[in-house]
Formats: structure tokens, C-alpha cells, sequence
């Protein structure tokens, strides 16, 4: 049987219908059709967080390395919303777990540190992402573990992993310098400024501890320590100066 509009495989995918998608591809539909944005079945039910539904395409071929027009990946909607079964599904299915989003050039890794997803994260190095990959504009999953809130446990995920503490962006930036200042909106209450601070403190010891330079200046010629004395972060001053920063 043919269908007339990819949408339909696609919009059952997306909503959970599980017998539906079920009926279509025993009635033949084209598992790897796209939409006009891109999109397969595959890549919205794993968004979506339909685990059922992924097993059940992946088990008849879909492709799991397909990219919408966007870029993004079925692994990479599922790391953007935190579908951790669904991640491991794609794994296990021999996704590219370094596929990157074109207009962005950011990983799977890289979208579940944005989006706060742990032990997706832990999955993702688990199966060999590459933890140095940088986006297009310069920035390392160890630069986005540490701004803005300082994820310790991601970062201290990455050290272990060999992450390279004293890669920079376009303009000299390191890991280091982002965990050395804080720059937060006022409407922040004084609670989650102070979470936030002892967040980035944690890092910064972390990096220490993992031989970051101290001493790297960026191209302005501005280092770790002039952003925490600029910052007024005393604890991260007192740290830097022990560390040997100059």
C-alpha cells in the first residue's frame, strides 16, 4: 500500500499510537520517509519519548543515523528531552553518538549538558562520544558543563574521561576562566545565586585539580583570576592564588 503524505506514520509516531504505526508498517509504509522539515517517524517518536514505538522501527530498519533539515538526530531529540531508555536503544542500535546538528555543530553531548540530563551524559561517554568535539562557535562540553550553574558531576565526568581542561574558543576562553565568573540577572534570588556560586566554586577545585592552567590569559589578555577578583568570588580568588595564578 502507498501513502499519500509521510505525515501519517510520522504524526502516529509522534502522538504514541502504537498499533497504529504498527498497522502501517505491516501494511508496507516507508519507515524512512521524511517530512518536509526532515523529520522520519523514528526521530519524533524518540523526541516524543515513545520507547515502544522506536524498538518497533528500529526493528524494521529504520534509519537511525538519518538528520532532519535542522541536523538533528534521533539521538538528539532524545538527549534534548532526556529520554534516557530511548538513548540507550539508539545506542545499542549503533547510532553515531557524535553526529552533529548543522547549524550549530553541537553533539548529543553537548545538547544533554545544556538540558541538565546526568546520566545521559555518563550513557553518551559510556559509548565513546567524543568529549573535545567543539560546536561552531568554539564552545567543549567541559565549557557547557561549567556555565552557567557549574554541573560537577558532568564535569567531573569528562576529567575522567580525558577531556582536554585547557582547550579554548575563538577569543582564548577556557573552562577555567567561564568557572572563574559569574554573571547572573538581577531577579535571581540570593538563595540560587548562592547555589549557583558554590556550583562554580566546585568546578573551579575540580579544574585545579585536574592541572587547568591558572595563568591562561585569553585574547583580551584577562585570566581566571582577574574574573574572580572582578566577580568578587573570594573563595575562587583564595583557590586560584594557592593554585600559583599570578
Amino acid at each position: 500500500m502507498l501513502f499519500r503524505s509521510v505525515a501519517v506514520l510520522t504524526r502516529a509516531a509522534g502522538k504514541g499510537h502504537r498499533e497504529i504505526v504498527q498497522m502501517l508498517i505491516d501494511a508496507k509504509a516507508d519507515v524512512n520517509a521524511k517530512t518536509k522539515d526532515g523529520s522520519t517517524a523514528l526521530m519524533v517518536a524518540s523526541q516524543c519519548g515513545h520507547f515502544q514505538i522506536v524498538r518497533s522501527l528500529l526493528a524494521v530498519g529504520a534509519d537511525v543515523n538519518a538528520k532532519a533539515s535542522s541536523g538533528d538526530t534521533a539521538l538528539i531529540g532524545a538527549c534534548r528531552k532526556g529520554h534516557k531508555e530511548i538513548v540507550q536503544l539508539l545506542i545499542d542500535a549503533r547510532t553515531d553518538v557524535n553526529a552533529t546538528i548543522d547549524r550549530t555543530g553541537n553533539t548529543a553531548l553537548l545538547v544533554a549538558i545544556y538540558n541538565g540530563h546526568t546520566k545521559i551524559v555518563r550513557m553518551l561517554i559510556d559509548a565513546k562520544a567524543d568529549v573535545n568535539a567543539k560546536t561552531d562557535t568554539g564552545a567543549t562540553a567541559l565549557m557547557a558543563a561549567v556555565d552557567p550553574v557549574g554541573q560537577t558531576d558532568v564535569v567531573q565526568m569528562l576529567i575522567d574521561a580525558k577531556v582536554d581542561v585547557n582547550a579554548k574558543d575563538p577569543i582564548g576562553i577556557t573552562a577555567l576562566m567561564k568557572a572563574s565568573s559569574v554573571q547572573l540577572p538581577n531577579a535571581l534570588s540570593s538563595d540560587i545565586v548562592r547555589k549557583i556560586v558554590h556550583g562554580k566554586t566546585e568546578v573551579v577545585r575540580l579544574l585545579i585539580e585536574a592541572k587547568a592552567d591558572v595563568n591562561a590569559v585569553d585574547f583580551y589578555h584577562k585570566t581566571a583570576l582577574e574574573r574572580a577578583t572582578s566577580g568578587g568570588l573570594t573563595q575562587i580568588v583564595r583557590m586560584l592564588t594557592e593554585a600559583g595564578a599570578t
